[in-house]
């Protein structure tokens, strides 16, 4: 499981680096884009498990699907300009 949670670690800290440092190549490619579609996909999946996985009803479990839903828009809405 460790190993596991390091490997998301790192994976998630080079997409945070590929959108701070390269976010016009991003939009300008069509590999940027899909990787762009491919992170808002990601997190739009995690908050749609969230709630079946971790409850509906808990306070906690609401606020992460909040946020990874706010992650998918934040990934998605360059593309949808784009289009």
């Amino acid at each position: 499981m460790h190993a596991m949670n390091f490997a998301l670690i790192f994976i998630f800290s080079f997409f945070a680096y590929l959108l701070l440092f390269h976010a016009k190549e991003l939009l300008n490619s069509q590999l940027g884009q899909a990787t762009l579609t491919g992170v808002a996909l990601f997190w739009l999946f995690r908050g749609v498990i969230q709630l079946p996985l971790f409850g509906y009803g808990q306070p906690r479990s609401l606020f992460f699907f909040g946020v990874f839903l706010i992650g998918a828009g934040l990934h998605a809405f360059p593309i949808l300009v784009l289009f």
